[in-house]
């Protein structure tokens, strides 16, 4: 255990007011390097909480487990991804295993979400709104790379850590994401379409009514 992690682990076991330790971010998923923070939630019995606090490279951040309960999906990756330090009461672990759980509707959403940027991204390249059609490329890529953790049934990290779990799709959403290129996009949402509807999302494509196919269908020089 790192030095700074071990000191405020004894801090936090004479501390009558704390009840656990979790190490979250980069240290707890393993992808930290020498400039990595150590981030940390200090878990309280109960609020008021005092500030965030930093101490050199650690980051302390106070919460409660009601707090953690109701994360906002924002937040959702950072516990999936969490490390127990310490838990006086057990009662931490099963919140991060809620955390890790991704839902049939969330699921969903999230494959509506790409669907629906994909589809104005070909819209905006098909009337040369190269801009446009980039920022909505960009933003599908987002929601795609969460479908696809999702379709393997847990929640997906955050972007800096994907690479290298995407699968076989990966390399083509690379030469996606740096090019925006409409026709990859195509090849790329064809894929998609395949693997989702093999999860059983084949309804979330078909909601579309035909929009998809007919994007699908645009033709670009």
């Amino acid at each position: 255990m790192e030095p700074e992690l071990a000191e405020l682990l004894q801090r936090a076991r004479e501390d009558p007011n704390a009840v656990a330790l979790v190490l979250f971010g980069s240290a707890a998923s393993g992808s930290d390097h020498a400039e990595s923070d150590l981030d940390v939630y200090y878990i309280h019995r109960v609020e008021p909480l005092p500030p965030r606090e930093r101490n050199g490279r650690l980051e302390i951040v106070p919460t409660t487990i009601d707090l953690m309960r109701s994360a906002p999906d924002w937040m959702k990756p950072a516990l999936a991804y969490a490390r127990v330090l310490w838990d006086e009461t057990g009662e931490v672990e099963p919140v991060l295993e809620a955390a890790r759980t991704i839902s049939h509707d969330e699921t969903a959403e999230l494959y509506d979400g790409y669907l629906n940027d994909f589809y104005r991204s070909l819209k905006a390249w098909r009337v040369g709104k190269e801009l446009a059609g980039r920022i909505e490329c960009g933003r599908s890529l987002r929601y795609l790379g969460e479908l696809l953790f999702a379709l393997d049934g847990v929640r997906a990290p955050y972007p800096k850590e994907w690479e290298g779990k995407l699968g076989e799709l990966e390399p083509l959403i690379l030469e996606v994401a740096r090019t925006g290129e409409p026709r990859l996009q195509q090849e790329l949402c064809v894929r998609v379409r395949e693997r989702a509807a093999q999860r059983g999302y084949a309804h979330v494509y078909d909601d579309w009514t035909g929009d998809i196919d007919r994007a699908l269908a645009f033709e670009f020089a």
